[in-house]
């Protein structure tokens, strides 16, 4: 009798921690493809162009400012829990030097919808559809060249963005009528995230992080049914430079003391950088509400200057 009860007893214990391990399972992948609790903040500014470009039934918040005359183009990609309205005067100075200037809000920030999850691919993917759909949002004729400039996590889906570049530039070509070739010209990374698993790492300790396998293959699981074009199959698919890294020059501008990413994620890309590249540590930067920062705004404007088409620049 003794030996049932120690059998059922058992049974029991292990039963009750498959469904605590599952439901904590469960709360992680929610947590993990979750979108920030954020109010809408729509973007209305007299100088800028609105639209909103459809994907796959989501719909995609663009703001341009255009010359009427050839120049480079920039892309800036806010960070998390952040819109493009906080990226307005980077976008706006970057413009008043000659260039064209887009900015997008990504999915539950600004005002943009979120979708049913959340992940740093889906907003790559609505970048690659930007591009490859610039003609609904400026002339493509007017454009010599296009460079990403991301901040934090928009630092990240800038790099991601490169795997999908070769695919995206021929669908640009069929949009111009001579069928020019549009150069990536060069990457701005403020204050990068380069590294998910580093993220992981931050933001699962104690207990959690015993548990840490077998939340993984969970999320790879889910990750596999939203994304099955780039299964994760080993951690480095998750940062760089397996996650994306471009040929172009890249400038990275990091916060000497950032209170949100530290310096881990500026120290793993660091070495990784191409030919051309420049990092500079900055005393006055912050991590987020650096609007306005001049050091960061010379170091941007001369980097752009250096590579890309000035032949049409102020």
């Amino acid at each position: 009798m003794q030996n049932a009860l120690d059998v059922f007893a058992a049974i029991t214990i292990y039963s009750a921690t498959i469904i605590l391990i599952t439901l904590a399972s469960n709360s992680v992948i929610k947590y993990v493809f979750r979108h920030p609790s954020m109010k809408p903040s729509p973007f209305h500014h007299t100088d800028w162009t609105n639209i909103n470009l459809q994907n796959e039934g989501h719909s995609i918040p663009v703001y341009s400012r255009f010359h009427g005359e050839k120049a480079p183009l920039v892309i800036l990609i806010h960070g998390w829990t952040s819109s493009s309205m906080k990226m307005l005067d980077r976008a706006n100075l970057i413009f008043e030097e000659g260039y064209h200037a887009i900015m997008f809000d990504y999915r539950g920030h600004g005002s943009a919808e979120p979708s049913e999850l959340f992940t740093a691919e889906l907003q790559v993917l609505d970048l690659k559809f930007l591009l490859a759909n610039l003609h609904e949002v400026g002339d493509v004729e007017l454009i010599t060249s296009f460079s990403l400039y991301g901040h934090s996590l928009g630092g990240f889906i800038a790099l991601g963005f490169s795997r999908h570049y070769p695919l995206v530039n021929e669908q640009i070509q069929n949009e111009v009528d001579d069928g020019d070739f549009l150069p990536y010209a060069s990457l701005i990374l403020e204050s990068p995230m380069t590294s998910y698993n580093l993220i992981m790492e931050q933001d699962n300790k104690g207990i959690l992080k015993i548990f840490m396998p077998f939340f993984r293959n969970r999320m790879k699981t889910v990750w596999l049914q939203l994304h099955p074009h780039y299964p994760i199959l080993t951690k480095a698919y998750l940062e760089v430079p397996t996650w994306g890294m471009p040929e172009c020059p890249i400038l990275v501008v990091q916060a000497e003391d950032d209170s949100r990413l530290g310096r881990e994620h500026f120290n793993h890309i660091k070495p990784l950088l191409p030919i051309g590249s420049e990092t500079h540590l900055l005393e006055k930067l912050t991590h987020a509400g650096a609007q306005i920062c001049h050091s960061r705004d010379e170091l941007v404007i001369n980097f752009l200057q250096r590579n890309t088409d000035d032949s049409q620049l102020k």
